[in-house]
């Protein structure tokens, strides 16, 4: 086999390559020049890592398509980063990601036919494929929170952590190709025999690893456990998950019990999202109201999670309910002490406050924001508390949600603050419902919205806030999926799947500026939205949401006839 045709691999026990290795990889690049993508650089931990790409030649092992990404060096493709800022410090940001994806790619081929323990690899075209596809889904048009190249979705955080780890690999493109099958409009919870195919191969490399160290647990082997029992929950395979469930558990008291390693704290954001796609598919289950003929739709599958018993704190409050109101943004306080909200939703909306200063948190020049979010332990244990958090979040609300009984009128607002908050967290963490899940959301949201009527100025702030929020992060991600070329590389129609987005975002602020006379003024509704939550990062896109529905109405106002 050409020299050309491989790629440099040192073994994962290694935290970085031996001197020949280092020798063989520079001589390499001296060989093949920039076009080799050889990405040689040092990582803000002092680690050299190396990913390598070989050029694209007609005896190549990629696609066509792959074979066109990999010829070029990760700063050069970094040129490409659709929306994100076009500045030369976020470039090399991302080319930092990419050149994570060659070495990712590095370690998920298979060994050299000729030496079975040799440490050079061989890329499977179809498997780097499907990483590129989820890398582009995760990272490339847009990374969590729209904070920074440098803040990094977890996807992309085990690609550093666990780079060289084969199993791992196995199981994040697992992962990917799941992602990838939830966006198809087509999608019913079934997997697609090609996330099957490389189910069955993690699983098997999995129970090798174990059959071969059955008194070693290590760090691989708790996240590819948890990140297969969230992909059997993510297509509602609950015999799986049950199986995935405890052994994972097994495998973190074989470690000393659950701690607060970037592992640890990983799997359980991880178990927490499994939790996450359990509740939503028991959430499609329940009973929908639909508000045209006022009849219920039932579906013959009971929900597996018991409902919540939902407690209203009354004045005068116990400290610990003073306490946690006290924690909470103006406008949600008004609404607890008037005891609308119940003690669940009052700790839901803690929670949000809490990750919520970690995504607002100024700095001030961008040499002290890139110290900030640095890939430095500190940096990423703070992307791990918005990873944590933020899926935290959406369990409480996924399980208050399905708690909440649907004909309540005293519990719609309640409804509709956990609607709002999974459809916002849905395109804020980069998490990927699968479209039946995403769709109910959507209309749920907003038929829940339309029901509503405000007993007070307290409520109604609340409503206003939810609208604008959630119109706008429909708004964004039909614009962000549609410039995507992810879809169309799948044979989807970006118009077919953005088409709810598109539709219901307009519905609701259209309808939000005639309903509220104090939505037609920005200062107005931004100092309404202040007082529950304002993040100013994404205050630009508030406002275009606003400004696209001022300009609807004003088109749509009759002219007044001149007199002749």
């Amino acid at each position: 086999m050409s020299d050309k045709h491989l790629f440099v691999n040192y073994s994962h026990y290694q935290d970085r390559p031996d001197p020949n290795m280092k020798q063989k990889m520079a001589s390499h690049a001296a060989k093949y020049g920039p076009n080799g993508a050889l990405a040689f650089r040092t990582s803000p931990e002092g680690t050299e890592r190396a990913g390598e790409q070989p050029p694209s030649t007609s005896s190549n092992r990629h696609s066509p398509k792959q074979a066109q990404s990999s010829s070029s060096t990760p700063m050069q493709r970094s040129a490409s980063i659709g929306s994100n800022p076009a500045n030369s410090a976020l470039r090399e940001d991302y080319a930092m990601i990419l050149a994570r994806f060659d070495e990712f790619c590095a370690c998920s081929g298979s060994s050299n036919a000729n030496n079975p323990k040799s440490k050079v690899k061989v890329v499977h075209s179809e498997e780097c494929s499907v990483l590129e596809d989820y890398l582009d889904l995760s990272a490339k048009h847009e990374l969590p929170f729209r904070i920074s190249l440098l803040i990094q979705q977890p996807a992309v955080l085990l690609l550093g952590t666990q780079k060289q780890d084969p199993l791992v690999t196995q199981c994040l493109l697992v992962a990917g190709q799941a992602a990838i099958d939830g966006l198809d409009p087509k999608f019913r919870g079934k997997a697609s025999k090609r996330t099957l195919t490389l189910q069955q191969k993690a699983l098997g490399a999995m129970q090798k690893l174990i059959a071969q160290r059955p008194n070693t647990i290590d760090d691989s082997l708790v996240l590819a456990s948890a990140v297969l029992m969230a992909i059997a929950a993510f297509f509602d395979d609950t015999d799986a998950y049950k199986a995935h469930k405890p052994s994972l558990q097994k495998m973190i008291d074989m470690q000393g019990g659950m701690t607060q390693t970037s592992t640890h704290r990983m799997a359980k954001a991880i178990n927490g999202a499994a939790e996450v796609n359990l509740a939503m598919c028991r959430y499609l289950a329940l009973p929908r109201q639909d508000s045209n003929s006022k009849k219920t739709t039932t579906s013959p599958q009971i929900p597996a999670q018991a409902p919540l018993k939902l407690k209203y704190p009354m004045p005068p409050f116990a400290p610990e309910v003073t306490r946690s109101i006290e924690r909470l943004s103006p406008g949600f306080q008004a609404l607890a002490k008037s005891s609308k909200l119940c003690m669940q939703a009052l700790q839901l909306i803690a929670l949000v406050s809490k990750w919520s200063v970690l995504i607002d948190q100024p700095a001030n020049s961008e040499t002290e924001q890139r110290q900030l979010l640095s890939n430095t332990a500190g940096a990423n244990a703070r992307v791990l508390d918005l990873c944590t958090d933020s899926i935290e979040t959406q369990r409480q609300a996924a399980f208050l949600l399905i708690s909440l009984p649907i004909d309540a009128a005293h519990m719609k607002l309640e409804r509709c603050i956990c609607l709002g908050l999974l459809n916002l967290l849905h395109s804020l963490t980069m998490w990927q419902y699968p479209v039946p899940v995403r769709d109910r959301l959507v209309l749920d949201f907003t038929e829940g919205i339309f029901s509503l009527a405000p007993k007070d100025k307290n409520e109604e702030d609340c409503m206003i806030w939810l609208a604008i929020a959630v119109a706008s992060e429909w708004r964004h991600c039909a614009i962000k999926l549609k410039d995507s070329p992810l879809l169309a590389r799948h044979g989807h129609d970006a118009a077919v799947v953005c088409q709810l987005w598109v539709q219901k975002s307009k519905q609701l602020m259209d309808w939000l500026i005639v309903k509220c006379e104090r939505a037609r003024a920005w200062e107005d509704l931004a100092a309404i939205c202040a007082r529950f939550l304002w993040l100013r990062r994404l205050n630009g896109e508030w406002k275009q949401t606003w400004k696209e529905a001022m300009e609807r109405r004003l088109r749509n106002m009759p002219r007044k006839k001149s007199r002749s």
